[in-house]
């Protein structure tokens, strides 16, 4: 068995033997080689889809459930501004030295503790105009419930009434607001009954308490500082 060396003019040529353990090696690394750049296989193309299947599998609901959670939040914090912005309507009307009761929000008599005005009855019907204080009125996917106490009025502090030729001003109350999902509405137009407690908001991939109770509840006190009876009346709501 003979080795040959050939000089060229890029370097040296070492031809070896056919049967070689060298040749040998270098024909296995070229099978290996080759297999190798022929690619995946069909069984290990399934077993690829099969794996990626099972992980989308796993993680699809609780992304479904987080965004029905955003959107739940989402609708709670709309709901928050427009009761924030029916407080602010009846803000105005107090600074606009005009409380009379056509231009507050309808009020419980039957509530004299103003503690307790969140025990007034969650909505039963659902109004446009005149609502009263078991009616509410639906603004785009929202229903609204707007309510307050009878509060101190100037004939509670004095009588006859000192400026009788004027409506009798409300010198201090306390309002309430309730603001309902769309969900709710549906509750109430098949027949169902609402809540006057406020919604849960927790992770759910359903509309879950929305749908018979408010997503807002909102509480404010307001009273009048132009009056001559001002100071007298707000002591006396204070002391109801």
């Amino acid at each position: 068995m003979k080795t040959e060396v050939m000089n060229t003019f890029r370097g040296t040529v070492l031809r070896l033997p056919t049967g070689s353990l060298v040749c040998s090696r270098w024909r296995k690394s070229g099978v290996t080689q080759k297999r190798s750049e022929q690619g995946l296989t069909l069984l290990e193309t399934l077993v690829g889809i099969l794996v990626i299947s099972l992980v989308l599998a796993a993680s699809a609901p609780p992304i479904l459930l987080a965004a029905a959670t955003r959107i739940q939040n989402q609708r709670a914090e709309q709901a928050m501004q427009i009761a924030q912005r029916e407080i602010d309507r009846v803000r105005l009307i107090v600074e606009r030295e005009d409380t009379v009761n056509d231009d507050l929000p309808p009020v419980d008599t039957s509530i004299t503790n103003p503690n307790n005005l969140k025990n007034v009855g969650a909505p039963t019907a659902i109004c446009t105009t005149s609502c009263t204080v078991t009616q509410a009125r639906q603004e785009g996917d929202f229903l609204i419930q707007v309510f307050r106490e009878p509060g101190v009025k100037e004939t509670d502090i004095r009588s006859p009434d000192p400026t009788p030729n004027t409506e009798d001003q409300v010198i201090a109350f306390r309002m309430g607001v309730r603001v309902y999902s769309l969900a709710a509405i549906n509750t109430l137009t098949s027949g169902g009954t609402l809540e006057k407690e406020a919604a849960s908001l927790q992770m759910t991939g359903g509309p879950g308490q929305q749908t018979n109770r408010p997503l807002a509840v909102l509480y404010a006190d307001f009273a009048r500082g132009d009056l001559t009876l001002s100071l007298e009346g707000y002591k006396k709501f204070l002391n109801k």
